[in-house]
């Protein structure tokens, strides 16, 4: 087990004391302006509501980018559960204490994002000719 942790791609973050598990479950949603400033996939106003909710982060509402899974189980982007975890020990979405503070990407997601944000083909209507 210990050289399969080793080969994970994963992120520990430093938790820096904690904090959180304070009963505030609406602390999260403040900075969401913030980090909605984020570097975005590009979509044209309006394109966010062509992805199911499963493709977006449950902290900023917007489709991830660099989606990973976090000890609660659920899955975030990973700019803003980071920035959550410098100040909190709780799950943003449960409020539960979080097991640990490691962050394992969802490659899986992320491929279906990717696939999803691409455009599709589009197959040319044939012109007839005029009807005489």
């Amino acid at each position: 087990a210990a050289s399969t942790s080793a080969q994970m791609t994963s992120l520990q973050i430093d938790g820096g004391g904690g904090g959180g598990g304070s009963g505030s479950s609406g602390g999260w949603r403040k900075p969401k302006q913030e980090l909605k400033k984020q570097e975005s996939w590009g979509l044209p106003e309006g394109m966010d509501s062509l992805f199911p909710d499963s493709y977006k982060c449950p902290i900023t509402g917007d489709v991830m980018k660099d989606p990973v899974i976090c000890s609660d189980g659920h899955t975030y982007e990973r700019a803003a559960i980071a920035r959550w975890l410098r100040g909190h020990s709780t799950s943003p979405k449960t409020n539960l204490v979080l097991k640990g503070k490691q962050l394992i990407p969802n490659h899986g997601l992320r491929s279906a994002i990717e696939v999803r944000k691409m455009p599709t083909p589009t197959t040319p209507t044939p012109t007839l000719p005029p009807v005489l």
